[in-house]
């Protein structure tokens, strides 16, 4: 076998190995992932997309500093992927770490410039700093890029309504039926929902 042919298996076996990863994290098999993920690290401890994911596991079994450190050590490695400073901003924010947060959702956005959900993360920052006008602003540039946002238009709705301008908050924030939590809150009918206007009289 050549050192071609070689080197193509050894890629696909890392390939198929970050995706069962990937995996065991979606389906919330969290254990499975985190022996899988250290046993990625012992074999390549230098991989930053091995280190993103790691750093991701560790955070959803509540080893935060573990998962800023993995995390870090994945973004020092490969500083031009812009999904990494996206995830670890959620992780400062979840940390109380906002001047950390504010930073890696701008650089989020810096290299990835048309990701909503960049501009999402960085709303929810701005919010929880109670720098409302900046929220509202960064909030709008998501639904820019992605008008059925439905969180983004309920993170705007969020400062509106907490900033006092009620008539624009309350109207974005009837986006809150289409979050995905949202789901099943109104009873199932047939009928339109009541936009506010006066109702017709009943008839007798």
């Amino acid at each position: 076998m050549s050192a071609a042919q070689e080197n193509g298996k050894v890629v696909m076996k890392l390939a198929d190995a970050l995706d069962k990863l990937a995996k065991l994290e979606q389906a919330n098999k969290l254990p499975e992932a985190d022996d899988l993920a250290r046993r990625m690290l012992a074999a390549m401890p230098e991989h930053p997309h091995i280190l993103q994911l790691a750093g991701i596991v560790a955070y959803r079994s509540g080893r935060v500093q573990e998962a800023i450190e993995r995390m870090e050590k994945s973004q020092a490695l490969a500083p031009d992927v812009a999904l990494y400073p996206r995830n670890i901003c959620e992780i400062y924010r979840g940390a109380g770490r906002l001047d950390d947060a504010l930073a890696a959702a701008k650089r989020a956005i810096e290299l990835s410039p048309e990701d909503s959900r960049s501009y999402f993360n960085c709303a929810l920052i701005h919010y929880e700093r109670l720098e409302l006008d900046e929220a509202v602003a960064v909030s709008d540039k998501a639904i820019a890029l992605d008008p059925e946002f439905a969180e983004a238009h309920f993170e705007k709705a969020e400062a509106l309504l907490l900033g006092g301008k009620l008539k624009e908050g309350w109207e974005s924030y009837e986006w809150r039926f289409k979050l995905k939590q949202a789901e099943g809150m109104l009873p199932k009918t047939e009928k339109p929902q009541w936009d506010g206007q006066p109702l017709a009289p009943a008839s007798c």
